[in-house]
């Protein structure tokens, strides 16, 4: 089992940090043991793995809010009919357009903070015993 890796943007880039900030500390409160990882670092078997996880394919890790998107957008940069292998290499070169925080692990991803989602993180026995203490 991979562990968790937790993408996220550095400090200095500003935009996602405070959502970042969220999703780190509800992995350590939850004792989650997680690798933090530069988007900057993200690799084509990364892009891939997160692709086969998600539901939506790029429409759920793409940030269509941020400037450089708007303006791909507009440039023709992007378009539905680019490649897979075209998609990738600009995620590559252009991480920004990436949503932050992604979580994931071998089985599960979570693009962005939703505390309620982030339960799929927990080991399973954990959220049973999570949930019954909860209902009494």
């Amino acid at each position: 089992m991979k562990p968790i890796k937790f993408y996220s943007r550095l400090q200095s880039e500003g935009k996602g940090v405070f959502t970042e900030q969220k999703a780190k500390t509800w992995l350590k409160e939850h004792k989650l043991a997680f690798e933090e990882v530069s988007i900057q670092r993200l690799t084509r078997d990364d892009i891939i793995h997160l692709l086969q996880l998600s539901e939506d394919g790029f429409e759920s890790i793409i940030s269509k809010r941020s400037s450089l998107y708007k303006n791909f957008i507009l440039n023709g940069v992007l378009s539905p009919s680019m490649t897979l292998t075209e998609c990738i290499e600009l995620i590559q070169k252009y991480p920004a357009l990436v949503r932050t925080p992604i979580i994931m692990d071998d089985k599960k991803l979570q693009v962005g903070f939703n505390e309620d989602s982030m339960r799929k993180f927990i080991p399973r026995p954990h959220r049973k015993v999570y949930r019954n203490f909860c209902l009494r």
